[in-house]
Parts: structure tokens; C-alpha cells; sequence
């Protein structure tokens, strides 16, 4: 049977020959795998263009059963990997799986220090006990998937971030802290194990910057994304981050089963960045979703720096629609997991999560059109640079108004009686950009702020 990509090569061959034009090389390169000249009066001549137009078409029929796999694979669940040589210095003894809450900015910074039980450089374990095919590499900053398929025989990678010049700070000028080396880790972990897949959870440099290492070392490995993804890759044309082939992408919903692992790829809209995804795995109960949730921690500054704080705060709602027992947020040094000695459900991390959201609205939207804001930020003016500047010094009256309401919100999450010092590291650090950046959505219309009684 003839499949799609031929059919459709087929009649782009057709119509070269009725025209003697050679076809766009980006759309026979991306969408049929095939490379030919310079794109030349494509659109000159009609009869081509009807051709092609009907070869697209059916082509895309032909797809719609398969697109929802990039290849096919036995229904049977992976049995446990046997025989994997374990590097000494990446041993599960050495793995993080501590889900202790740190309460004040020494211990914070002593998990970041690796003293916390996070080996020095990287580590690789499970993700769950339960499962021994499916495991996270950490520095203790970022976090990456590795999902084991074909019995053993290939890794499916989720993320490949970028390593940064400073790793798990130390006081001691000397310390020399190994970047975050991905494909030195999997090779001490599962020698000979080539990675087949490489799934990106979105655009941004931290998280897929180190993509290219690994092309350079498996240059077969095919990267999936969404296709917003892709489109923003093919723009910025970085390439530490190689853009995806366009039958490689999604809108909104892609099922891949490779190897006797089912992956399901989501899109519910921006989330963080146009193309963010939520991958899962249903059969093993596990969720990534990046930068939206941080379990143990506030949000990083600004909201995780969201391009979209409605749609970013609709996402912890839409984390909570799935069944799974264990979060992979791809930051810092803690999962959330069902299985965690404190007790803290991978649930309860996203609900603590929103909580903490919820309290900077509210208390955002109580201040927001309370006119003594305006006067405390006249009087901080007025008591530097006198009443009249105050008045007539735009830019520095605003700064004081936005300053003060966002004071007033930071207050709230320190008297709050949800505790949260208690409960989530880095309120002491976050907790006023944080609020700024809900101020500034609801000053500019991207949340909803309620009406003036």
C-alpha cells in the first residue's frame, strides 16, 4: 500500500514535470522527507498547485490514523531492567528522595549545597520505587525524564537542560562543580543504551539548551514538541536547541507508543510559554508538566516568569485533572510523590501551590482599588522629595503606588495563617516579585480583578 509521504512525493513529481518547476525544498524536506532544489514560481503555475493542493490533502487523511504514534510497539507493559551497571557515584543511595520542607534560607541553602542527600554534580534514580522503567536525572536545579522502552533497549528523553556556569553554590572558592551532564550520566547508567526519542516540554533555553549534546552523541534520536514549540525554534534558529520536524509535532493532543511505553503529549494553551506540554504516563501514573509547579517551593520569581499569568494559574487546576501519583516539575530538588517520607501527597504540592496563588489574588484584588494605596504611595514620595514632586513625578508616584500594593500582599502571605514559611522554601526570596507580577497582570487586564462594590 502506498503511504502517505509517497502518495503525496508522487504528485509533487507529477506536477514538476507538467511544470518544470522544482518543489519549495522546505516543504519537501520537513513534510516528505525529501530534498530537492530552490523553490522556484511554485504558485505560476495552476495546474501544479491544484495537484499538490489534492496530494496535501489526502496525505493529511492518510495521517490522521497514525499521527497519534511515531512508531509502533508491543501492547506489553516493560518488565524490570536487569544487568544495568549502576556508577558508584550515582548509586539510588546517593539519589534524592527526601521530600523534607526547608523552613528558613540556611536549609534552603544547604539543600542546594547537595547536603541534603543530593549527590555532588548529578544523580539518576526512579521516579517511584514501583517503577523500574522510568527515572529522573537532577542537579538539585533542573530535573530530566528518562523513560526507558524496548525492554531496555532505548531511553526516551523529556528535557535536556542547559548547563550553567554555577551548580549547587559552595562557600569554598575551589569547588569544582560538574555541569549538568546528561549523556555522561546515562552512559554510566545504561551502557549502550542509545536514546531513540527526545521530547521537549517547551522552548526555553534552561530546559532543552543541552538538546544538541544530545544529537551530537545520538544523531537518530527524533525531538518531538508541540508545534508552537517548534515554530519559535525555527525562528530563533539556536542551535543548541534544534527545531523538531514538523511530522514530529502536535496541537493538541499526541499518544506516542514507542517500545511498550504509551506517552501522552497535552495542550491546553499557554501555560507558561506557547507550546508548554503536559506529558504523561497514564499506565505508570506519572505527570510532567515544567515551570508551573515547584513542590516544597514557591513559584520562581514573577510567577515563573509566565508569559501568561491567567493561563499559568489555570494550569494548577488542569495538573489537578489528571491521575497520577507522582509530579515531575522539572526544577529543584524534590518531586512530588506519592510515596514521600513526610507524607506530602504529589496532589497536595499542587493544591498547597494554588493556595499560595489564591491568597496573593485575593490579596492583590482587596488593595487594588483601595484609595489609601494611592496615599501611601504619595506619602513615601512626598517624605523623600517633598509633596509637590510627589504629585508632579509620574513614573516615581507609580513606582510607589505599585510598591506599596505589593507590600500590602506580601504582608498578607507573611500573617497568613496558611504558614507558608512552613510549608514552601523561598517565600523569603519570592514573595514580593511574586505578587508584583499578579499586580501588574491585573493592572494590565491579563487576570481578573472583581468590580468595584
Amino acid at each position: 500500500m502506498v503511504s502517505a509521504s509517497e502518495f503525496a512525493w508522487m504528485a509533487v513529481r507529477i506536477s514538476r514535470k507538467i511544470s518544470g518547476n522544482k518543489p519549495h525544498k522546505r516543504i519537501s524536506s520537513e513534510v516528505f522527507g525529501h530534498e530537492e532544489g530552490e523553490f522556484s514560481m511554485f504558485f505560476h503555475n495552476k495546474i501544479r498547485f491544484v495537484l499538490l493542493s489534492a496530494a496535501l490533502l489526502f496525505a493529511g487523511l492518510l495521517l490522521i490514523a497514525p499521527a497519534t504514534a511515531i512508531a509502533q510497539a508491543p501492547p506489553e507493559p516493560v518488565p524490570p531492567v536487569d544487568g544495568i551497571k549502576v556508577a558508584p557515584a550515582l548509586s539510588p543511595e546517593t539519589f534524592p528522595t527526601t521530600s523534607e520542607i526547608p523552613t528558613d534560607i540556611s536549609s534552603q541553602f544547604a539543600l542546594d549545597r547537595n547536603s541534603d542527600g543530593v549527590s555532588e554534580g548529578m544523580a539518576i534514580g526512579k521516579v517511584r520505587s514501583d517503577l523500574d522503567d522510568v527515572y529522573y536525572l537532577t542537579d538539585g536545579n533542573y530535573q530530566t525524564l528518562a523513560i526507558l522502552h524496548s525492554y531496555g533497549q532505548g531511553i526516551i528523553l523529556v528535557d535536556a537542560p542547559e548547563p550553567l556556569p554555577f551548580s549547587n553554590p559552595s562557600p569554598d572558592p575551589n569547588f569544582n562543580v560538574p555541569p549538568y551532564d546528561i549523556v555522561t550520566v546515562l552512559e554510566d547508567k545504561f551502557p549502550g543504551v542509545p536514546v531513540t526519542h527526545m521530547i521537549y516540554s517547551h522552548g526555553h533555553t534552561d530546559h532543552i539548551g543541552g538538546a544538541k549534546k544530545i544529537k551530537d552523541r545520538w544523531p537518530s534520536a527524533k525531538i518531538i514538541s508541540h508545534i508552537l514549540t517548534r515554530k519559535l525554534l525555527k525562528k530563533i534558529n539556536d542551535p543548541r536547541r534544534p527545531a523538531p520536524r514538523l511530522r514530529n509535532t502536535f496541537l493538541n493532543k499526541r499518544t506516542l507508543r514507542i517500545g511498550g511505553q504509551k506517552i501522552e503529549l497535552h495542550y491546553f494553551g499557554n501555560i507558561h510559554q506557547a507550546g508548554n506540554t503536559y506529558i504523561y504516563l497514564p499506565r505508570k501514573k506519572v505527570l510532567m508538566v515544567v515551570d508551573v509547579v515547584y513542590p516544597g517551593w514557591v513559584p520562581f520569581r514573577r510567577l515563573a516568569l509566565s508569559e501568561n499569568i491567567r493561563g499559568w494559574l489555570k494550569g494548577h487546576d488542569t495538573i489537578l485533572k489528571f491521575d497520577f501519583k507522582t509530579l515531575v516539575p522539572g526544577h529543584l530538588t524534590i518531586l512530588g510523590d506519592d510515596e514521600a517520607p513526610s507524607g506530602i501527597s504529589a496532589k497536595q504540592h499542587v493544591i498547597w501551590a494554588k493556595q499560595y496563588n489564591d491568597e496573593i489574588a485575593a490579596a492583590i484584588n482587596a488593595g487594588y482599588r483601595d484609595i489609601s494605596t494611592l496615599f501611601e504611595g504619595v506619602g513615601v514620595v512626598g517624605g523623600v522629595l517633598g509633596n509637590p514632586f510627589a504629585t508632579a513625578a509620574k513614573w516615581a508616584l507609580f513606582s510607589a503606588f505599585y510598591d506599596a500594593s505589593t507590600q500590602r500582599c506580601v504582608e498578607a502571605l507573611k500573617n497568613s495563617t496558611s504558614d507558608w514559611k512552613g510549608k514552601l522554601a523561598g517565600e523569603e526570596t519570592f514573595n514580593f516579585s511574586n505578587c508584583e507580577a499578579y499586580f501588574v497582570a491585573a493592572r494590565l487586564g491579563d487576570v481578573e480583578v472583581p468590580p468595584a462594590p
